[in-house]
């Protein structure tokens, strides 16, 4: 049970590193856009879609939030719907 938690925590790690190199990824992107030597339009366009893309992610990630009530909740049997669900 200890070697399971512990590949969990690292897991998490792992993928919380990754996160925050994509964040710093994402940083380095605006930066250069802003210091490259284009059009005004052209820095307004790749920021504008460095914007939407930053947004998607920062929604998907409040959405896949659990619940202040359901973190103790051991059972494994939280449900958050998700939005736009067609079958």
């Amino acid at each position: 049970m200890i070697t399971k938690i512990s590949e969990l925590v690292r897991h998490v790690q792992e993928c919380f590193e990754q996160l925050q190199m994509y964040a710093d990824k994402a940083i380095q992107a605006r930066m250069l856009v802003d210091e490259a030597s284009i059009t005004t339009e052209q820095k307004r366009v790749l920021m504008a879609e460095i914007g939407k893309m930053s947004q998607k992610i920062s929604e998907k990630l409040m959405n896949s939030a659990r619940s202040p009530s359901s973190i103790d909740d051991a059972n494994g049997n939280d449900y958050t719907p998700k939005k736009n669900q067609y079958f």
